[in-house]
């Protein structure tokens, strides 16, 4: 009775999430219609192909000794329920609460400096500084491994959050942050007007474009970087053209069942080649779900297990390694990711499993934390996607920034934690160089 009561209860609130959103996707994607996507696959979709399909789809890549149970009645409840309920909610209430009757709009101006007698913008000098910076890096970090073979051949485990740690000398791995940067430089050069230019060609379409694909592709072996660059485009044309492109969408979703398994593949293939091993091919298509099902199987264990609440320290233990030394903050030893992983795995010593956004809530503040993270993120989603709107009406090129922000969400509504949202060093980055590339000057009208 229990199952056909939330299968009920999760087809209901599929197909209004649905009707919302395809109304809210008529004039193309915002950083809200992605969030809600998000949620939408993860807290709804999910639990109706656990109950359906009568088994719990978990895709294991890391750790092969896994400690959950794979009785899939486990991991579906009224109270997992009704806490997407709450979140849902939250987040709308938020919403609403920003919406204001004044209507804003937003100008930009060029911050320019003066470099070599020449005068160019700051935006300019920053891609190519973050160009040359990543190409840099990346040469000083395959360099760490020894070469471009044993840095392929590692790349599984750098993937699994080992690699480093065993293979790599330390003295230079910093530099792999630095990496990332590439990608910022890439967004600048289709924002700029001046795309001919030969010299931008090189150090802003090229060599960043080389070292983004030749970096998420052999080093990093990350799926989601792959995924993020696609969504990028798709958001991109989006923004640019207000329209949702559902037909592109789909063929979209349909390679993306198709091809993220193989993804899986390439990546050992490439690691086992250069060590010389043959890689038994062991996939399975059906477990595509298993990519996705974390966050859910996360949320059961935050509602169904005794702990103390983490309240902030999850905004205070990602400083670490971050913003601040890893010695500093010692007090603050575990976030909820190392939490999380131990209902996984049955150790706390390493964080490998996010809880996702509503089960960090949970682990945070119970079901206080959740209204307070739904209503924070409507609010804070709100705004933005109002001011992002209303800039690119007036510059069109700002839409590659846009789409970059809604790709961003992937990682705040999969992850939860701030560590890989607020204190990502790439979205630093990402927004230092546009607060000092720009000065924006608001107008009201009531």
């Amino acid at each position: 009775m229990q199952e056909f009561i939330l299968l009920t209860s999760y087809t209901f609130l599929f197909f209004i999430l649905i009707y919302k959103l395809i109304k809210d996707l008529e004039y193309g994607w915002k950083i809200e219609t992605f969030f809600m996507s998000l949620i939408l696959l993860f807290y709804v979709f999910i639990p109706i192909t656990i109950i359906i399909y009568n088994h719990l789809i978990f895709q294991d890549y890391i750790v092969p000794d896994l400690k959950i149970s794979y009785n899939y009645k486990d991991y579906y409840s009224y109270m997992s329920f009704f806490t997407v309920i709450i979140f849902i909610a939250s987040f709308y209430i938020g919403k609403i609460s920003a919406t204001s009757k004044k209507n804003n709009n937003y100008y930009l101006k060029k911050r320019r400096i003066i470099f070599s007698k020449v005068n160019i913008d700051v935006i300019i000098f920053i891609a190519y500084f973050l160009s040359i910076l990543s190409f840099f890096s990346l040469i000083i970090y395959i360099y760490q491994f020894g070469g471009i073979k044993q840095a392929i051949s590692y790349s599984y485990l750098v993937r699994s959050g080992y690699g480093e740690e065993v293979f790599v000398s330390t003295k230079y791995v910093f530099v792999k942050r630095f990496i990332y940067f590439s990608l910022v430089s890439l967004l600048i050069y289709f924002f700029i007007e001046n795309k001919k230019n030969i010299f931008n060609i090189i150090f802003l379409l090229i060599i960043p474009l080389t070292v983004t694909l030749f970096s998420k592709i052999f080093l990093f072996s990350g799926k989601q970087g792959i995924l993020a660059l696609l969504l990028i485009i798709l958001f991109y044309f989006s923004v640019k053209y207000k329209k949702p492109y559902f037909k592109v969408l789909l063929i979209f979703l349909i390679s993306l069942i198709i091809f993220l398994p193989l993804l899986d593949f390439l990546f050992v293939v490439n690691a086992d080649y250069y060590k010389g091993e043959e890689f038994e091919n062991k996939l399975d298509f059906i477990t595509f779900l298993g990519y996705f099902s974390f966050p859910q199987v996360s949320l059961h264990f935050a509602i169904n297990n005794t702990y103390d609440y983490f309240g902030i320290n999850d905004f205070i233990y990602g400083l670490r390694g971050n913003i601040v030394p890893k010695s500093w903050l010692t007090d603050f030893s575990q976030d909820t990711m190392f939490f999380n992983t131990k209902y996984f795995y049955g150790f706390s010593n390493r964080g490998i499993v996010p809880p996702g956004i509503i089960a960090f809530a949970f682990y945070s503040l119970g079901i206080i934390g959740v209204f307070i993270v739904g209503f924070t993120s409507g609010f804070i989603i709100k705004k933005l996607d109002a001011m992002f709107l209303k800039i690119t009406m007036n510059y069109p090129n700002f839409g590659i920034f846009y789409a970059f922000s809604i790709s961003l969400v992937f990682t705040a509504v999969r992850t939860g934690i701030p560590a890989f949202n607020f204190y990502n060093t790439l979205f630093i980055v990402f927004v230092i160089t546009l607060l000092t590339s720009f000065s924006i000057k608001k107008s009201t009208k009531v």
